[in-house]
């Protein structure tokens, strides 16, 4: 029994010195192989913003075990009009259950999840956007 514990104390103490990526970053590279041609995939909107952008911001999350980063994540998509906005997010939300199970950014993908949304949501200056949110399980280590 005392073997098994010190061999446990020592797995923690690997694991607890394994920090994560940046599920910014990971959420950023998968979501890039997701959306069409002339989508902008960004984590801060640029100055001009484009006519069709996708940012990805983390609001939340935790590690749900020692080696599971589960990130909360919320995607606004803007458009030229609400009907493009919620196509595009409409894509987005149906494309990302096809990463679980891969790697992006030298993380493994462990699930997805929607959580809330589409929802119309304008932005300040009135311009369409749609927005959702949804749980990242990323892979520590």
């Amino acid at each position: 029994m005392r073997v098994t514990t010190l061999l446990f104390a020592r797995w923690v103490a690997e694991v607890a010195e394994v920090k994560p990526r940046s599920a910014l970053a990971v959420a950023y590279a998968a979501t890039m192989t997701l959306v069409p041609p002339g989508v902008k995939v960004a984590t801060r909107v640029p100055n001009p913003r484009p006519k069709k952008l996708v940012r990805i911001s983390r609001i939340g999350g935790t590690r749900s075990n020692p080696v599971t980063d589960q990130a909360v994540l919320l995607f606004e998509c803007w458009a030229s009009s609400d009907i493009e906005a919620e196509e595009l997010a409409n894509h987005v939300v149906d494309s990302l259950p096809s990463i679980r199970g891969r790697w992006f950014d030298g993380s493994f993908i462990r699930h997805w999840r929607l959580t809330f949304g589409p929802v119309d949501h304008p932005d300040e200056s009135n311009q369409a956007r749609f927005q959702f949110q949804g749980e990242l399980l990323i892979k520590i280590g």
